[in-house]
């Protein structure tokens, strides 16, 4: 189950938690006591990951990618922090920048690395750090803020998903 846990689970991790960023900021509807859970639910699932693979996770672009999980876990507890009033903005979008980039940048990585499946994971990276770019633009432009967060955010999720469901079909 663990295996498998491992295996499947950031197929369907990554998605959900970038559905859930897109649905909080184009709604602004979703309750803070259900995004703070949902922070909680994923640094205990990132912990687990980190925890169940660590002996896999030691070379190779898997190191990498177990440098962004640690890494995120405090991005995770920062966005945490931020949902339960505590310096709330810039906890907030320290932990949605974070979480933006840093996968980004190890699906390039991981692009470098692959011979296989390189160009798919070089492109996923740059529609992450595309997204992060145009989400950046919308925290300094008032003009169409809204349209260029929710692009943004868009970008993240396609780039993200398709990564990690390249990775997930690559390692089955």
């Amino acid at each position: 189950m663990l295996k498998a846990f491992r295996q499947y689970g950031p197929g369907l991790m990554v998605p959900a938690a970038w559905t859930t960023a897109i649905t909080a900021v184009s709604t602004q509807k979703m309750p803070e006591n259900g995004l703070l859970i949902a922070h909680v639910i994923m640094a205990v699932l990132m912990a687990l990951f980190l925890v169940s693979g660590r002996k896999e996770m030691n070379k190779g672009v898997l190191k990498a990618w177990k440098t962004v999980i640690t890494l995120g876990l405090p991005l995770t507890a920062f966005g945490a922090l931020g949902l339960t009033g505590v310096y709330t903005e810039v906890l907030t979008a320290f932990s949605l920048l974070g979480w933006m980039l840093l996968p980004g940048l190890a699906l390039v990585y991981t692009g470098k690395k692959d011979e296989t499946y390189g160009t798919g994971y070089t492109v996923s990276g740059l529609f992450s750090l595309l997204g992060l770019s145009v989400f950046l633009i919308s925290m300094f432009y008032p003009l169409r803020q809204e349209v260029l967060s929710l692009s943004g955010l868009f970008l993240v999720f396609v780039g993200q998903s398709a990564g990690i469901f390249l990775a997930v079909h690559q390692n089955s």
